[in-house]
């Protein structure tokens, strides 16, 4: 036994194609927005990853800093091999780019490139987002 979706013929058979017509249209525009919306957010947490690990590895920079009573800047292999950063954190921003160190005379930078890889551009992530210069 089979189950009909659609009247073979008639005023019904319009007028179950008008709701289904009705039905799909607002369907995929929903679909389209939530595709949208979504895609805006993953890149938004891919910005947030990237500036959370920066953060992270800033101050164990700065830990270590006080720890070793130095201004110079370790690795981030340093940092993890001294125990200043956890083993599982990862050395890589969100889109698979290393962060820059930079240790100025009273402040540590950490930078990641950004989603485009190159440095010097307006997607860069600094924190802290003041200019060592």
């Amino acid at each position: 036994m089979s189950i009909r979706l659609l009247p073979r013929s008639g005023w019904l058979r319009k007028i179950v194609l008008v709701i289904y017509a009705t039905a799909a249209v607002p369907a995929v525009l929903i679909f389209v927005l939530f595709l949208r919306i979504g895609m805006g957010g993953y890149s938004e947490n891919k910005t947030r990853s990237a500036e959370m690990r920066a953060r992270t590895i800033r101050a164990a920079t700065q830990n270590w800093q006080a720890a070793m009573n130095s201004t110079s800047c370790p690795t981030i292999e340093q940092l993890v091999s001294e125990k200043h950063l956890d083993p599982g954190t990862t050395p890589l921003d969100a889109w698979g780019h290393g962060f820059i160190l930079e240790c100025a005379k009273d402040e540590v930078y950490v930078t990641s490139i950004g989603p485009d890889g190159k440095p010097g551009t307006t997607d860069d992530i600094r924190i802290p987002k003041t200019d060592p210069n």
